[in-house]
């Protein structure tokens, strides 16, 4: 959802410029002055502690990374010369947008989408450590953690669910980079 909402007014922001993107900087600005995980610890707190709570809040936070990613990205497509051509040709506002714009940006999209799993996977087991995430009878990787931090003997209880967050963390983003590498239409 983050990633929609990032990539639709990304995009806006870029083609249109002035007023609206004006707003819409000011709003992903405003996002980005606090720290990602304070916030969304903030608002965990504030909402109370669940499963919908950690969604929510990492919704709140994530979407402005890639609202700002996107919308760079765009900006330096809005002036090429099929855009251009499409403007002269007649194309609507939408067109433009999602199949000429949207479509050059995809390997930027996937590149976001696969290192804000990683980071919300992140997030998540933080928030989860921390005590703001569901109840001790889901099963989490922050949870999990958090059940070996206070036992000495046993070593390999924290060990392990670290050592699968490290590894998920890295394969999502060396994913990431194979699909950019794969499918970015300037490399091939």
């Amino acid at each position: 959802m983050a990633l929609v909402i990032g990539v639709i007014l990304g995009i806006i922001a870029a083609y249109y410029g002035g007023f609206i993107d004006n707003l819409i900087s000011r709003l992903i600005d405003s996002t980005l002055a606090f720290p990602s995980l304070l916030l969304a610890i903030a608002i965990s707190i504030s909402i109370g502690q669940g499963y919908t709570t950690i969604v929510i809040s990492l919704f709140l936070v994530s979407w402005a990374p890639i609202a700002r990613l996107i919308r760079s990205s765009a900006i330096q497509l809005i002036n090429m010369p099929y855009i251009e051509a499409a403007r002269s040709y007649g194309a609507s506002d939408w067109r433009i947008l999602f199949h000429h714009i949207l479509p050059n940006c995809s390997s930027t999209i996937i590149v976001a989408f696969t290192s804000g799993i990683a980071t919300t996977i992140m997030s998540e087991s933080s928030l989860t450590f921390l005590g703001l995430g569901p109840d001790a009878s889901v099963p989490t990787i922050g949870q999990m953690i958090y059940s070996g931090v206070h036992d000495f003997n046993a070593p390999w209880v924290i060990l392990f669910p670290s050592f699968f967050l490290l590894l998920l963390i890295v394969s999502f983003n060396i994913f990431g980079d194979i699909l950019r590498d794969a499918l970015d239409p300037r490399e091939n």
